[in-house]
């Protein structure tokens, strides 16, 4: 663990883990991709582009939110 974040954690300053945009983010998209791949339900409702347009965007939104992330993460409250 960095310096940064152990004094971070010691501040107060970090968040839970659940409080997290970017694990929110990525939950959703993997979780609407097991989705998709177990029932092929979404694949009637959207054009076929619309699959390459998440998988560029993705990365995307996952770095610009990484960028304005000013928080250290922590496993829970008391940590």
């Amino acid at each position: 663990m960095s310096d940064e974040k152990i004094l971070a954690v010691a501040l107060g300053l970090a968040k839970p883990w659940w409080q997290s945009k970017i694990l929110w983010v990525n939950a959703i998209a993997a979780a609407l991709m097991a989705l998709e791949g177990v029932t092929g339900v979404i694949q009637p409702y959207v054009p076929v582009n619309v699959y390459v347009v998440f998988a560029v965007l993705l990365p995307v939104v996952n770095a610009l939110l990484r960028v304005i992330a000013t928080q250290a993460l922590t496993m829970g409250q008391d940590q």
